[in-house]
Order: structure tokens, then sequence, then C-alpha cells
């Protein structure tokens, strides 16, 4: 009796000690992420190109509408010393594209009716698209943005260097 016992004891404390870690309640398994996250320890992680609490915010969707601009550029085709600088005020249009949640287009770039391609890095912090050309020539730069405000650098090899500061009208 007391060798049934022992084995009913022994193989109940294992069976505790093998099940009941597996009975963990799952931190995710009251999280609702959406579809544009995943959910870690009960966290959810938005997919690249989203954010908010919800991840249901994309991340160009701060950047779109119309902007005031005050734009500096140094002649880099014809340098002088000091530098020649030119400066102009005008206005930008920034657009979506389709199922790109972290493309965005700015029309009248640089005030010269052209559009370039940007891509949103998230945190604000965004990037001329590789490949795009102004006037034929690739375009490079980088910029932020901060509650209605963008400010961006960008470069036109051989041509000239600019540097953007754009209000949200």
């Amino acid at each position: 009796m007391k060798k049934n016992l022992f084995w009913f004891l022994s193989v109940a404390l294992l069976s505790c000690v093998l099940i009941l870690p597996g009975c963990e309640n799952d931190p995710c398994q009251d999280v609702s992420c959406g579809d544009n996250a995943s959910c870690d320890e009960g966290i959810c992680i938005c997919f690249d190109g989203y954010e908010g609490d919800l991840c249901d915010q994309q991340w160009r969707d701060k950047y779109l509408g119309s902007y005031n601009v005050d734009e500096s550029c140094i002649d880099a085709e014809f340098p002088t010393d000091p530098p020649t600088t030119d400066s102009y005020s005008n206005t930008i249009d920034v657009s979506s594209v389709e199922d790109a949640p972290d493309i965005f287009i700015i029309t009248n770039f640089g005030n010269s009716g052209l559009s370039v391609t940007c891509r949103a890095l998230g945190s604000g912090n965004f990037e001329v698209v590789e490949g795009t050309e102004l006037f034929g020539e690739p375009v490079t730069g980088s910029g932020t943005y901060l509650d209605g405000f963008l400010t961006m650098d960008y470069d036109v090899p051989g041509f000239f260097n600019c540097s953007v500061e754009a209000t949200k009208q």
C-alpha cells in the first residue's frame, strides 16, 4: 500500500512539475494588435511603415499636406569664394503612394515643379529614395519632421546643395 501511495504521489508531483509551467498565461492572449503589428510579451510591435498605439497610422501620414518653404541653396556648378547662396520661398505638396505606408512624393521640389520620392524611416526621419533624379541628375538627401515642421538637406552633385525649412499650412 505504501509503495502504491509512493508511486501515486511521485507521478502526481512529476505531473505538476511538467504540466503546470505549460499552463502559464499567454501575455498576448487578450491583446489585439490589428493587421499591422505582432504581439510580443503582451506588447504590440508595429511592422515597418506603421506607428501609434494600435499600429494603425502609416509613417508617411504625418508628412502629407501643403507646406510653406524657405530654402537656401549653394551653387555647386559655378563655385565661388565665398560660395554663392540663393534663397527663396515657395510651396510644396506632399502626397502618398498607394500601398506603400512609408513612401511619399514631394512636388514642386526645389521650386522646380518636379517631384522627388522620399521614404519615411520612422521617428520623424526620412530620406530621398535612391534613384531619384532632378534635371537628370541623382538627388541625395534626408530630413526630419516634428509637429508640422519639416527640415531637409539635399544635394544634386555638381549643381547645388540646399537646406529646406518648411511649415505645414
